[in-house]
């Protein structure tokens, strides 16, 4: 698994005690990434 997605599953995981919830909600977390990269200033780093 990538490293970049497996910090993310891990944690949702242990906020959620369910692994099918946890990577549902890293997918919607990605789409929602995508979706507002058109604003990201580069301010930040995208992990934050």
């Amino acid at each position: 698994m990538c490293g970049n997605i497996s910090w993310m599953l891990t944690l949702a995981e242990r906020i959620l005690c369910d692994r099918r919830l946890a990577e549902d909600d890293v997918q919607d977390a990605f789409l929602n990434v995508f979706r507002g990269l058109e604003y990201f200033e580069g301010r930040s780093d995208l992990k934050t």
